[in-house]
């Protein structure tokens, strides 16, 4: 998986969207050239991991929340 571009929307480390809209569609192409609609990226522009479902990406989230010692919150219905 290549690096996302360097336009991406946010400078922190970020679940990226494909659903986000953007004026010059350069994270839209990066998703569509990786297959993914979702994408963990660190501050430095490296890609952790990506997803092309829900499930995936819950996987990916909880797979680095445990990397870092960290516990993944889960919303519940009230």
């Amino acid at each position: 998986i290549r690096r996302p571009p360097r336009s991406t929307l946010f400078p922190y480390t970020t679940l990226f969207r494909s659903s986000l809209a953007e004026a010059d569609d350069v994270v839209a192409r990066w998703f569509a050239q990786n297959e993914c609609t979702a994408a963990l990226v660190r501050p430095d522009h490296i890609v952790y991991g990506v997803a092309s479902d829900a499930a995936q990406t819950g996987a990916l989230l909880e797979r680095a929340c445990k990397h870092l010692g960290l516990t993944l919150a889960t919303a519940t219905s009230e």
